[in-house]
């Protein structure tokens, strides 16, 4: 198209037009500033002729991720999660050096012991600090159950801002869950999501803490609405996440 960035056209964008009494649409898949190419949705292409006119009948806008993430996910029920959370997450959160977000700030190493991938041997470290073999300060790291990231996972989909990738090692940020202890005997304990990226240079036995973008909740036992809620929660604090990765513009346009 003799058309581009100039005269408001992006990519994305449809177009028709209508010649010999047929109808053409395109959809505009690059632009430069004067230029635009496009790909035929319907229609006979073959019917147009140089010089026939297109009209923009549709502008939605296309563009590139600004950031890629990754969700340690797991196929666990509310009853499993908490299962698991009593019998592997409670016993270390006893421990005097169990760290949680609330020590994020500290400038001072600790180690790492990922429930969210068993390459780290998550079983084998914490035996050491529940046997008294490891003594020094620790955070712990779950994977997200099911039933919190697939809602999580269908709206960032429909987000173009950002793309979902299914390794660590693609992801720019990695979503982090951490059980949080109670400090007062009137406190409860709790659950701190944050994305992060650990898996980058970062990645060893020790490891910097938690971003200060995070969502907390008092508990996973969670009903629809619930979850609902916390599902845009977390894709509120990844949008800022996106924002703080990328000075380019953010798209509002649903993807398709």
């Amino acid at each position: 198209l003799n058309g581009g960035l100039s005269d408001g056209l992006a990519k994305g964008n449809i177009l028709s037009a209508t010649t010999g009494g047929h109808k053409i649409t395109i959809r505009i898949t690059n632009v430069n500033l004067d230029t635009a190419w496009a790909s035929v949705i319907s229609g006979n292409i073959g019917l147009v002729q140089m010089g026939d006119p297109f009209a923009v009948t549709d502008a939605y806008t296309a563009s590139s991720p600004l950031i890629k993430v990754y969700i340690p996910a797991e196929n666990l029920s509310p009853v499993g999660f908490q299962n698991f959370v009593h019998q592997n997450i409670v016993p270390l959160a006893r421990l005097k050096n169990y760290w949680d977000y609330e020590n994020w700030y500290y400038n001072k190493l600790s180690r790492n012991i990922f429930f969210n991938d068993p390459v780290f041997k998550p079983a084998t470290v914490a035996q050491a600090y529940l046997s008294g073999k490891f003594k020094d300060n620790f955070l712990v790291f779950l994977p997200i159950p099911a039933y919190i990231s697939n809602p999580l996972i269908n709206l960032l989909k429909a987000n173009q801002n950002i793309k979902l990738v299914k390794t660590a090692g693609e992801a720019d940020v990695e979503l982090y869950l951490n059980y949080t202890i109670a400090k007062e005997a009137t406190d409860k304990p709790g659950y701190v999501f944050t994305w992060h990226n650990f898996r980058g240079s970062e990645v060893n036995q020790y490891s910097l803490k938690f971003s200060s973008r995070f969502v907390k909740i008092s508990g996973l036992a969670l009903n629809s609405a619930d979850i609902k809620k916390l599902a845009a929660d977390l894709l509120a604090m990844t949008v800022i996440v996106a924002r703080e990765k990328s000075s380019q513009w953010m798209n509002d346009y649903p993807a398709r």
